[in-house]
């Protein structure tokens, strides 16, 4: 089976190469999977390219140009793939454990998921109720099939949430979330949604759910806040 791993990365060389190493771990470990990497880089001026290059071998391609932003990059990913599952990574992610390959073949409806550490936390994934409120899914520990993202792949007009997003629409359209245990991801700390922006969050939800569960959530922002 073909799993297929996408890396962003813009001016992190500090941080770019546990994650290919982490990839690489898991392509030697893993007969029993096709495991292709992808690198997109975002026009890195701070060494990031002399990292990529020293592991031309085991990068199935990478470019380096510039974008519009982290789901803008993603979806140049994308485009590079054409069967197979998805896993996104940033710079500082790292993949931990791959899912059992017997459970891949089953249906291309179906979407893996599994736990993430964020740092020495565990962020136990929850497919539930709990997803009207925010993201309960991270993508180092997601697995989708390519046929099942839309043409035109994340809406990039979300500058921190278009994977929450997709996440919605996915379960909206009856996608089957299977919890994978052996699937666990690591997310680096900080980054881009470290910090919560409201109003794109609340701005999903909306578009997706509607205006009850819109002012459901800013009822439950408002009194946090107090």
């Amino acid at each position: 089976m073909i799993v297929n791993i996408i890396t962003v990365v813009f001016n992190d060389a500090k941080h770019i190469e546990e994650t290919i190493q982490s990839v690489i771990q898991q392509q030697h470990k893993r007969s029993d999977l096709k495991i292709n990497y992808f690198v997109i880089d975002g026009g890195s001026t701070d060494g990031t390219l002399e990292v990529l290059r020293k592991y031309n071998g085991e990068i199935h391609h990478w470019i380096s140009e510039s974008d519009k932003g982290i789901y803008d990059a993603m979806n140049k990913g994308l485009k590079m793939v054409h069967d197979g599952y998805v896993l996104f990574l940033g710079a500082g992610d790292k993949i931990i454990s791959l899912i059992d390959p017997q459970l891949l073949p089953e249906s291309k409806m179906n979407a893996f998921y599994g736990d993430v550490w964020i740092g020495d936390k565990l962020f136990t994934s929850h497919l539930n109720h709990r997803l009207k409120r925010g993201n309960t899914l991270h993508h180092q520990g997601l697995l989708i099939h390519r046929s099942l993202f839309p043409s035109h792949g994340f809406n990039a007009k979300y500058q921190a949430y278009a994977d929450y997003d997709l996440n919605i629409k996915f379960l909206i359209n009856k996608v089957n979330f299977i919890k994978a245990s052996d699937l666990i991801g690591f997310q680096m700390p900080g980054g881009l949604t470290s910090k919560i922006h409201v109003m794109e969050m609340f701005e999903i939800i909306k578009n997706n759910f509607g205006t009850i569960e819109f002012y459901k959530l800013t009822i439950r922002y408002i009194f946090s806040e107090i």
